[in-house]
């Protein structure tokens, strides 16, 4: 369970400002791209069928999947079902009972609906929880293709709003209250480029590095299709991509490029736009910029979501052809209420999260959702394409504490055994590195002149910029001032040559208990600092994961 205010939403943050006799008093205003759906009546009729051997709750849904919805109910062991059109009777044993019992049956009815109604107009990329399709209207680039005074711009290459939506079980912050349901949207934009890679070498276009991808067979219950990932171009071939780095199902490394499109990495999306637009791409690259802004900020995301729930509602109301059906078997029927905000008695305490799929590996397509985990298993994200793989690192040290800061950093590049082998192979095994070289440098006093002294020198005797700096502090410094704080002093030395700097304690190094924790944190916090930020990267997100590190 996760506290909502930690929760992936669409919000408003603003900050409402009032005055009063003892003075200004400030309140969050704070509202979740969660509708409430709202019934309009207390009872439905479902029906219940026996499970049977021979067929599958997903047979049921292909053979009546334009009249019915199901799900497996444990708390009798059949399987209810409800007719997602007015006037269609339920299957099986068909019983009366209260809405408020059978809420997640009626949010397959729903989905189902919302999933058939989008899959009219929209592409659909993923049908099932949570479903996510292409906007119907928003094509941000061909707008800044013409803007650039582009005429007619290649549809196929776009830059289009992603939604995503869900529907959950909410609790109330009133525990007399019974759980209700809400739908929960989201959006954000995704590129496209659906030019087949034979086009696109007629038009100027270098593949070579890209990763590519094929049209995978329709799923036979909803119709929609995926693009399935196959490698990465190595060259080209007579009009076949030879690939390397490729998936395991692909069975071949080379294919027609005409069969294929390049992955639509935002990278890949300017190069694709600068071949086919030469004189016009740098204009509409920045005008798209501008239109993305909307799509990022919670008050642009706010206004996108509230307008497509009066629009749900607008069209559920529509009794015409091509309409949202919300109304059910019995004539029972839904709507998408107002957003929950922090004055609605529906407003949730707590929502059930998963953890995000994060990609791992020298790829990048690894996947696991334990971000240490994945790095034991997989290597972080892109580790091939490191550009320091050899570090040198200067460390800063007293002369009394040399023996030990140097077993410190023997076990940090090399690992240790201890806590189920959290921190083994160190920071070259577990991150993939090839070696990690350490310079030593005696710091003569406990001063801020002594350790400015130390780093200068540390920066004279290298032949080359050390690429990070391990600084021994003690626990008394930080009663220091700024200015005679030998930590800062000697950070500041360092930064103003580049060096990113990670100070070490040294009642943290005379400390063995939790040793390999503390060693898989200043690990981690070292790899990142080394000039390799991208440790991992959620997989359904287009930000990397961040972390933030204290001082050890």
């Amino acid at each position: 369970m996760s506290d909502v205010s930690s929760m992936n939403r669409a919000a408003d943050n603003g900050t409402k400002r009032g005055t009063t006799t003892s003075g200004a008093q400030h309140s969050l205003s704070l509202t979740l791209g969660i509708s409430p759906v709202e019934f309009l009546g207390e009872h439905v009729r479902i029906g219940r069928l026996q499970p049977a051997d021979d067929t599958s709750i997903r047979d049921l849904r292909r053979e009546h999947r334009n009249t019915h919805a199901f799900r497996f109910d444990a708390r009798d062991g059949k399987i209810a079902n409800i007719g997602v059109r007015r006037g269609i009777e339920p299957l099986g044993e068909i019983v009366e009972v209260p809405v408020a019992e059978h809420l997640l049956l009626l949010a397959e009815a729903i989905f189902h609906q919302l999933r058939q109604w989008f899959s009219g107009n929209r592409r659909i990329l993923r049908p099932f929880h949570p479903l996510i399709c292409f906007g119907s209207r928003d094509r941000l680039l061909a707008n800044a293709l013409q803007q650039a005074r582009v005429q007619s711009p290649d549809g196929r290459l776009d830059v289009v709003a992603k939604w995503s939506f869900d529907l959950r079980l909410l609790s109330s912050a009133d525990p007399e209250s019974r759980p209700s349901l809400g739908l929960i949207a989201d959006v954000g934009t995704s590129n496209v480029i659906d030019i087949p890679v034979s086009e696109l070498l007629e038009r100027g276009f270098d593949p070579v590095g890209c990763y590519v991808r094929t049209q995978s067979e329709p799923d036979e219950l909803t119709g929609s299709s995926r693009l399935r990932l196959l490698g990465r171009v190595r060259n080209i071939d007579n009009g076949q991509l030879v690939l390397d780095d490729v998936r395991e199902d692909t069975g071949t490394d080379r294919i027609a490029a005409a069969n294929v499109f390049v992955e639509a990495r935002r990278e890949t999306l300017e190069a694709v736009t600068r071949a086919l637009y030469p004189s016009a791409a740098d204009r509409a690259l920045q005008a798209l910029r501008h239109a993305r802004a909307p799509y990022i900020s919670g008050d642009g995301k706010l206004k996108k979501i509230r307008r497509t729930i009066q629009e749900l509602n607008k069209s559920s109301r529509n009794a015409t052809e091509g309409a949202l059906n919300l109304r059910f078997s019995d004539g029972l029927s839904a709507q998408f209420g107002p957003l929950l905000d922090l004055s609605s008695s529906a407003f949730p305490r707590m929502l059930e999260t998963s953890r995000p799929t994060m990609l791992f590996g020298a790829s990048g397509h690894d996947q696991d959702t334990q971000p240490d985990l994945g790095i034991r298993r997989h290597g972080p994200f892109q580790y091939a394409h490191n550009a320091v793989n050899d570090p040198m690192i200067a460390v800063l040290c007293d002369k009394a504490a040399k023996g030990r800061m140097e077993q410190f950093a023997k076990a940090l590049r090399d690992g240790i055994d201890d806590d189920n082998g959290r921190f083994s192979g160190g920071l070259v095994g577990k991150f993939r590195l090839t070696n990690m070289r350490f310079h030593f440098v005696e710091i003569a006093g406990d001063t801020a002149e002594s350790y400015a002294h130390a780093a200068t020198r540390a920066l004279e005797e290298l032949p080359q910029t050390p690429v990070m700096a391990l600084v021994q502090v003690r626990e008394a410094h930080k009663q220091r001032l700024s200015g005679q704080n030998p930590y800062f002093v000697a950070k500041g030395r360092f930064m103003r040559a580049g060096v990113p700097v990670q100070a070490v304690r040294i009642e943290t190094i005379e400390q063995d208990y939790g040793r390999a924790f503390k060693l898989n944190n200043l690990g981690l916090a070292a790899y990142a600092k080394i000039g390799v930020v991208n440790v991992n990267r959620i997989l359904t997100q287009r930000s990397t994961l961040g972390f933030f590190f204290h001082c050890l």
